[in-house]
């Protein structure tokens, strides 16, 4: 998926859609930020949850979802039901819509005609971002951090259908990058596609010890 660093024609115009956000923050953000800060700014489209404020990459496109008046149910005893019917709504709005982009991501996304599609296996959004990829004919990436992250907002009765409607995107993918070998192996076995190891990256601003 990388192209030349020196030609920024040779990179595609990729977009990150994903519920895992590019921050220089810890974790998954943090791992996804340094992926990403060395891609083109104008080739370069990002599609997470705080996106707008949160992503400091400058000269990237930014969208967010709209927020929800309903967003407080995620922290109360009942944010799992919360989570999956929110997650059933995601999944019927891409297959009713056969993978068209939400109206609040339409003119964005339109404007910036993606030629590749990133998502991540975490919570819901590698739902819309599939179903857009397969839609427009465009190569999937998958990256995934962290296990059973992609189902973990469902009901434990809809665990296991969870499990099946990533199984399915993961083998769409044209790439699937995991953080891990003994991942790589797993998910072989468990969803029946072969993935690619991609290890955390260390920042180029970090301290490096040589001994």
């Amino acid at each position: 998926m990388m192209g030349d660093m020196s030609d920024s024609s040779s990179f595609p115009r990729l977009l990150y859609w994903a519920d895992l956000p590019v921050s220089a923050t810890h974790a998954g953000a943090m791992l996804m930020h340094r992926l990403l800060k060395g891609w083109p700014a104008d080739r370069l489209m990002i599609v997470t949850p705080g996106a707008v404020d949160g992503c400091d990459l400058p000269g990237v496109r930014k969208v967010e979802p709209p927020p929800s008046c309903w967003s407080f149910l995620y922290r109360t005893r009942i944010s799992r039901i919360w989570m999956t019917i929110t997650g059933l709504r995601i999944l019927w709005r891409a297959r009713l819509s056969r993978g068209k982009p939400p109206k609040w991501l339409r003119p964005s996304i339109d404007g910036f005609q993606p030629a590749a599609v990133l998502t991540a296996g975490v919570a819901g959004a590698w739902i819309p971002a599939s179903a857009y990829a397969k839609r427009h004919r465009l190569p999937l990436y998958v990256i995934v951090h962290d296990d059973h992250h992609y189902a973990n907002f469902w009901i434990d009765g809809l665990r296991p259908y969870g499990e099946k409607l990533f199984a399915k995107v993961y083998r769409q993918a044209a790439s699937r990058c995991c953080v891990a070998r003994p991942m790589e192996r797993l998910y072989r076995e468990r969803f029946g596609g072969d993935g690619d190891v991609l290890l955390p990256l260390r920042g180029s601003d970090s301290v490096f010890h040589g001994e």
